[in-house]
């Protein structure tokens, strides 16, 4: 499709908005948001629980990554759990400063990996995402309708290669 619509001259039309498209990730089929609510089991003895947040972006253009991150912590001993309901963190929101629409957005996500789940941490692989989440419990906390959880919450997040240095690997890991 996007090299139909490239061929017909339509990004040509939008100037530089056009250009864009050429930077622009390209859809990763089949998604990875049939996956979204699954629990992974650990391969072998489960030494973790964690929750993996899939990033709204990443499910359409990074499905092999995804599969491929859960792949690397169910080796190292980890029950994945992909929350269910996950959609926008609201990390572009805020980055854009739409700050209600953000704190709307991270409080849902925050709910979806309540810290009564008990996981070990919770894990991204979308920078993005990530570094918003991680900082949470700050960025909002002059905002009285932010949870009171949230705190917590930033506290357990983790990009997934954070995580991992943190932990014993599994040396029988292929390359």
């Amino acid at each position: 499709m996007k090299k139909l619509v490239r061929a017909l001259g339509f990004f040509k039309l939008l100037g530089r908005l056009g250009e864009l498209e050429q930077i622009a990730p390209s859809a990763d089929p089949p998604f990875f948001f049939s996956q979204i609510g699954r629990t992974f089991p650990a391969e072998g003895r489960r030494q973790y629980r964690v929750a993996f947040l899939t990033g709204c972006i990443a499910n359409v253009s990074f499905a092999r990554l995804n599969e491929a991150t859960v792949r690397v912590l169910r080796k190292n001993g980890c029950e994945v759990v992909t929350p269910a309901g996950q959609g926008c963190c609201g990390a572009l929101h805020l980055h854009s400063g739409f700050r209600e629409d953000a704190r709307r957005l991270l409080a849902a996500t925050s709910m979806r990996c309540s810290v009564a789940n008990a996981f070990d941490a919770i894990i991204s692989n979308a920078a993005g995402c990530g570094s918003t989440l991680k900082e949470y419990g700050e960025l909002l906390a002059d905002d009285p309708s932010t949870p009171p959880k949230a705190r917590e919450f930033s506290s357990l997040m983790r990009d997934v290669t954070e995580f991992l240095a943190s932990i014993e690997l599994n040396p029988d890991m292929a390359p």
